[in-house]
């Protein structure tokens, strides 16, 4: 399910299995998201064979265009039967008429076994958006590989360019499988699960995984292949193959946070695990654990913009056979604030989240004398220690964070201007706490004397 935001329009796909003629097809259905009824208009998506596991992925640019991207996979012939030969297909479907267009290649090796796609929610760019997919692929024989699956992603324009693929997950004797891709700006979270092939021998016809792994996907517009700067992580490990993903959502205010819905078969606990910008671990909460031998259904999880929390959906059969949406809500710091005496007009200020796992922060300085350059020093606490006949400090100044001790965490790059920005992410493995600041400057590039700014202190919350 996605939104088109230029046409205000929500589209849902889905495929419907014909037993009699054993026949599969692909529909769409697309409601106007102020239309109070419950209905939906419904139109075919033609394809050239049958086709199932279909995404759709939709827009929250109003200069984006009114179509969604619909993937699938997609089987030869005309009797619906899973095959080794499986290829990837998408189209075009327009939310005013439902009118979709001719399907195009997205992966068609003739070599690989490809399937399950998933495609970001909401896609990149303005003027000419475009989606990242991901999927699993292995060799279809022993001649041309090891039968394992692996994990690819391609990136898709709205005009039907596909790039090659940029394989996330490929490691001799590992299935990496049912991959889930989210994110928006060139920013991807990929999370699938995983078994060796000892643990599940030939190639596993399940989603279900021994352990689920996170890879952040970082991709330029310009690049025709995507970066992972932080590799994979470990989020989950069982003693048998028992977990299985539901959803993935991204957080698009900050562009760092996710959340991923999963389910474990011997449990039926369904699980939340948020994460941050590395793809690494920040929450675990259990969402729903049924009673006596009710069985879950992992559902989906989306982030709501309006409410800037995560809203899950999931169900469970048996005796109580209930759906019901959840909330998380992420935590909020108090407000960052200034303190301590300066002894210059510069300022500081902190742009960006507060949040623990949260990338694209910065500390900056605004009011400083054309041509200063600065010192930035870093602290887990405050002191205030007067700076007298000290040179370089000029005289009735003070140091406001430690420069040394336990209460010292280190030095920024050295900057310059009379405005100037440093990057301060929030990696994942920090605790809730309070981050200090003070930046000391030069009058200019010639006069080496250093004048301090107030304290800035930044409260951070995981």
């Amino acid at each position: 399910m996605a939104f088109v935001e230029a046409a205000d329009r929500v589209v849902l796909t889905l495929d419907r299995f014909f037993p009699v003629t054993s026949q599969r097809f692909l529909r769409m259905h697309r409601h106007y998201r102020i239309d109070p009824t419950l209905s939906t208009d419904w139109d075919p998506i033609i394809t050239g064979g049958p086709s199932w596991r279909s995404d759709v992925g939709g827009t929250n640019h109003a200069g984006a265009g009114t179509d969604a991207l619909v993937v699938w996979q997609q089987e030869a012939g005309n009797i619906f039967v899973p095959s080794i030969n499986s290829d990837l297909y998408g189209c075009y479907v327009n939310m005013f008429s439902g009118a979709a267009t001719a399907p195009f290649p997205i992966s068609t090796d003739p070599q690989l076994d490809e399937e399950r796609p998933s495609i970001n929610q909401v896609a990149d760019g303005n003027g000419q958006p475009y989606w990242c997919a991901a999927y699993q692929a292995s060799p279809n024989s022993t001649t041309t590989g090891d039968l394992q699956w692996n994990v690819a992603a391609r990136r898709i324009d709205s005009a039907g360019v596909v790039t090659p693929p940029t394989y996330v997950a490929l490691t001799p004797g590992e299935h990496h499988m049912a991959p889930r891709i989210e994110g928006t700006f060139g920013r991807y979270l990929v999370a699938f699960t995983k078994s060796t092939t000892l643990q599940q021998a030939g190639l596993p016809t399940g989603s279900n995984g021994h352990e689920i792994h996170t890879v952040r996907l970082n991709w330029d517009p310009m690049d025709p292949f995507g970066t992972q700067p932080w590799g994979s992580h470990t989020l989950l490990s069982t003693p048998d193959a028992r977990l299985e993903i539901g959803s993935l959502a991204c957080d698009r205010d900050t562009d760092s946070h996710w959340g991923l819905l999963l389910r474990s078969t011997v449990t039926e606990h369904v699980y939340l695990r948020t994460l941050g910008y590395r793809g690494q671990l920040l929450q675990s909460e259990t969402v729903v654990n049924p009673a006596g031998g009710d069985v879950s259904v992992v559902g989906g999880i989306a982030w709501d913009e309006q409410a800037d929390e995560l809203v899950m959906a999931y169900g469970v059969n048996g005796a109580s056979n209930y759906i019901t949406v959840d909330r998380f809500v992420f935590p909020t710091a108090a407000p960052f604030a200034l303190s301590g005496m300066g002894c210059t007009p510069a300022s500081l200020h902190w742009l960006g989240s507060q949040r623990i796992g949260s990338e694209r922060n910065n500390l900056r300085v605004t009011g400083a004398p054309v041509g200063a350059l600065h010192i930035a020093i870093v602290g887990t606490a405050s002191t205030s220690v007067p700076l007298v006949n000290l040179p370089p400090f000029d005289n009735g100044c003070f140091l406001l964070v430690p420069a040394s001790g336990p209460g010292f965490l280190g030095l920024l790059p050295l900057g310059f201007g009379n405005t100037y920005y440093w990057d301060v992410p929030l990696p994942e493995n920090l605790i809730s706490s309070t981050l200090y600041f003070q930046v000391f400057h030069t009058p200019n590039n010639v006069d080496f004397t250093l004048r301090g700014t107030q304290r800035l202190a930044v409260p951070i919350v995981k």
